[in-house]
């Protein structure tokens, strides 16, 4: 079986309590330790080299929590194993100037800022950046690290944020999961996303250029299907006991467990999954009458779907809210690309 990426999940602490952070509405085990040891983390590794076809560019997430409160194992981990790319996501509220310094030097590491707790935690840009200089300085000078903005509620002023952070580096946008948008709020969103898609999409490299909706309509290989994260079947999920899980989402919910790395691998939970990908068409099962039938922008997440609905292919509300309010705003904004190539003025 093929591996892309393997998650390790260095803690289960986390020391801010963001509400829109989707692991507070999945399950969460307490039967596991609530840090990863450097021994189990290594033989974690090893083990996915031993029974895994690893692909060439294989890569390791290191996950939490927050995983910088495990800053020690990190530093560990990436000097234990130059050859691979590690990457990790933080709230950005612990780096530090030595922090700063290993980031800054240790090259086969990349890190996403969470900027979308700034009004929440901070109240305004300009106190986040202050209040986290050291994580600001650690995006802006080097370039390979990147920022994600989770809309929540500040839909009326998107624009003007994205411009703020664009200023630093690099930013991906999402909205919210778990959170029951008010329609008002996302037509709202609409028109903002769009704004920044006009005017930084191309250079940004934002989501709209890696959605199904835009591989469709400009020739990519992705095809026609519908689609949904194939978990297992490209990367791992190994917890603070070796326990090896298809994701993170179905670590939570205590879906698709493929055994442990200290009793063997058995990945015989993955059936229905291999069984999804011979007939996607399973996928659209709740999806009849929908005006968007089997054109959502984003993959289905089954983990998601199941953690709220507990059905696996029934995705709840808020997903659909979701994918409707991108797909209008692609849309949109495929028909500007469009016009925009055709020499047209806009």
């Amino acid at each position: 079986m093929k591996q892309k990426r393997m998650y390790l999940y260095l803690t289960k602490n986390c020391n801010t309590n963001c509400s829109y952070c989707y692991r507070n509405f999945l399950g969460k085990p307490s039967d596991i330790p609530e840090d990863m040891t450097y021994k189990i983390a290594t033989d974690a590794i090893n083990f996915v080299y031993k029974n895994f076809d690893v692909e060439p560019h294989f890569g390791i997430n290191l996950w939490g929590g927050e995983p910088l409160l495990r800053f020690d194992l990190i530093k560990k981990l990436t000097t234990e194993y130059p050859q691979i790319g590690f990457s990790t996501n933080t709230n950005g509220s612990l780096i530090n100037e030595e922090m700063y310094n290993f980031f800054m030097n240790t090259p086969n590491i990349t890190m996403t800022w969470s900027v979308g707790n700034t009004w929440e935690k901070y109240g305004s840009i300009e106190n986040k950046l202050k209040q986290e200089y050291w994580a600001y300085r650690t995006i802006k000078d080097i370039s390979r690290n990147r920022m994600q903005l989770t809309v929540t509620s500040r839909y009326d002023t998107l624009y003007e944020d994205f411009k703020e952070f664009s200023k630093i580096n690099n930013v991906g946008i999402s909205l919210a999961m778990h959170v029951n948008h008010e329609q008002k709020g996302l037509d709202i969103f609409v028109d903002e996303y769009f704004k920044v898609l006009c005017h930084f999409g191309l250079e940004a490299k934002t989501p709209a250029h890696t959605t199904n909706l835009w591989c469709r309509e400009f020739g990519s290989v992705f095809g026609l299907e519908p689609e949904f994260c194939s978990a297992g079947l490209l990367k791992t999920f190994i917890d603070t006991a070796g326990n090896i899980w298809s994701c993170d989402g179905s670590f939570m919910n205590q879906t698709f467990g493929m055994g442990n790395i200290y009793s063997g691998l058995d990945d015989s939970s993955l059936d229905y999954v291999k069984d999804l990908m011979a007939d996607k068409g399973q996928l659209l099962k709740y999806c009849e009458g929908c005006e968007i039938y089997g054109k959502c922008p984003e993959n289905k997440c089954l983990n998601n779907n199941y953690g709220t609905t507990g059905d696996f292919l029934k995705p709840p509300k808020w997903h659909c809210d979701i994918q409707k309010t991108l797909y209008r705003t692609y849309e949109k904004y495929i028909g500007w690309v469009k016009q925009k190539r055709a020499g047209n003025k806009i």
